[in-house]
């Protein structure tokens, strides 16, 4: 069947298929659908987290991660709900929560794309 991938990324960075499929090893990424979302995360667009990792019991999801994340001191997340926060400090996100879930982040490098303003 088809990989499935939950990508965090800082919300400053955007998504880039090209960029993240090679470094992945795919051949292309897209956003998942809702359905797939309910089915594996039970969660929907705009609340999707890794705590959703929780009912992958088949292990059928990835996890990547920019590698700027790794040394963040906080981490946010939506736990499957938009409107609460859940806020991780570092190690506990990725010594405690993470071995939880039963997995493991894949780090990738995402370029930042600056942003460009016209001087009118």
């Amino acid at each position: 069947g088809t990989l499935l991938y939950l990508l965090i990324l800082p919300f400053e960075k955007n998504f880039r298929t090209a960029e993240i499929s090679k470094q992945l090893g795919v051949s292309r990424l897209s956003f998942s659908t809702e359905e797939k979302l309910e089915k594996f995360l039970h969660t929907h667009a705009g609340a999707v987290s890794p705590l959703g990792l929780m009912y992958d019991q088949d292990f059928r999801i990835g996890l990547a991660m920019d590698q700027e994340l790794k040394d963040k001191a906080l981490l946010c997340f939506h736990p499957n709900e938009e409107s609460i926060t859940c806020i991780f400090n570092n190690d506990v996100f990725y010594n405690q929560l993470l071995p939880l879930l039963r997995h493991r982040p894949h780090f990738i490098k995402v370029e930042e794309i600056p942003m460009h303003h016209t001087e009118v």
